[in-house]
């Protein structure tokens, strides 16, 4: 059996919580991050390596969580917000790698400019949620007695997800520019989740109705098999 795990990121959500109430305590940059499991198991047949054989369907779990809590008035917050952020995932098992940087970068850009536009009473929170997917392939020998319990045009069908129409395509997905600067694109990651290929900033992409960015082409391709976004699941308007 072999097992290469890889990691997609993306910033499900950012929000101000402003205090009402004669609270002296300090105003808090807050963190959380979700670290989800998905496993696939599958196996490949002699001869036939493009069409592997899944064993199940992927498994999804939510295997932990962290938060950081960084107070606004901090010196030299931003530092401290990355550093204890990038030990934060460290801590999850998440390697420290350029996406990771970028990651981190991203996050503190974003909330530079929270604070920048938004006058924080005390006790206030800005709160950023950020969702950590481990993608961990399975593969197992192949064994023909397993293979063989499910007819091979069975196989092909299994659990086959539905593709999404041309038109709901076109209806769906919005075109952005990438902009690492601004973030106007929405991508925290600055991956394409799809090929796993970083992002240029200038090129032409797409983003789905529930604000994940991907390659255009990427995600057009992965919508012609199934009707779901592969970060989050969440199915395309038919």
């Amino acid at each position: 059996m072999s097992s290469a795990r890889r990691f997609v990121f993306s910033l499900d959500r950012k929000e101000v919580l402003l205090n009402n109430t004669n609270d002296n305590r300090p105003s808090v940059v807050r963190v959380q991050f979700f670290l989800n499991n998905m496993i696939y198991r599958y196996m490949v047949a002699p001869g036939a390596p493009a069409r592997p054989i899944r064993l199940s369907a992927p498994r999804r779990e939510l295997a932990m969580t962290k938060i950081v809590d960084v107070p606004v008035d901090t010196t030299h917050m931003e530092l401290s917000l990355q550093c204890e952020s990038a030990e934060a995932l460290t801590s999850m098992g998440v390697p420290r790698t350029q996406q990771t940087d970028q990651l981190l970068a991203s996050m503190v850009s974003q909330t530079k400019r929270l604070l920048a536009i938004t006058r924080l009473p005390n006790g206030s929170t800005v709160s950023m949620w950020i969702r950590v997917l481990a993608i961990e392939p399975q593969e197992f020998e192949y064994n023909e007695y397993e293979a063989g319990r499910i007819p091979r045009a069975d196989l092909r069908q299994q659990r086959r997800p539905n593709p999404a129409s041309t038109t709901s395509v076109e209806r769906s997905l919005e075109e952005v520019v990438i902009n690492f600067n601004h973030q106007d694109a929405g991508s925290s990651s600055g991956v394409c989740a799809v090929c796993m290929e970083e992002f240029e900033s200038g090129i032409e992409a797409a983003r789905t109705p529930c604000s994940h960015v991907y390659h255009r082409h990427c995600i057009t391709k992965w919508l012609q098999e199934s009707n779901t976004c592969p970060l989050c699941r969440r199915e395309l308007s038919s």
